[in-house]
């Protein structure tokens, strides 16, 4: 029995361990440069999520959500708030806006959400987008 549970123990590691070594190799292939993020403007910072858990966040926290410096994600642009407080930074995350060259396939909700963004938006907007959504 000892026997096995080594020899498991050592395909599990072999396994983690060439995991790892193709993360690393994934790293070096696409180029990997450090990103350098903008100065911030404020000392505190608001990460605004959408659903019941917003509601109650603006409720109780609304002055100091103000005067913080707002990332909103994702479909956050369809919410009334969104003009209210103008938030000084957008990160979409979801892949679904980023299906690259299938435009047959985009939900109505993500052209609904881009088109608010778009006629809503009269101030500086940083918009944050991961990586992989480059192209």
């Amino acid at each position: 029995m000892k026997i096995i549970e080594i020899g498991l123990e050592s395909v599990d590691f072999i396994k983690k361990l060439l995991a790892s070594g193709l993360s690393m190799f994934k790293i070096i292939a696409t180029g990997f440069k450090p990103y350098k993020l903008p100065v911030a403007n404020k000392k505190y910072a608001s990460i605004l999520g959408n659903g019941p858990s917003l509601n109650e966040s603006l409720t109780e926290n609304f002055e100091f959500i103000q005067q913080s410096e707002a990332f909103c994600v994702n479909h956050f642009a369809t919410a009334d708030i969104y003009n209210i407080l103008k938030p000084e930074n957008y990160v979409l995350l979801d892949p679904a806006f980023f299906v690259a060259g299938q435009l047959d396939n985009y939900r109505p909700d993500i052209t609904n959400m881009l088109a608010h963004l778009l006629d809503k938006t009269n101030w500086p907007l940083r918009l944050y987008v991961p990586k992989r959504a480059k192209n």
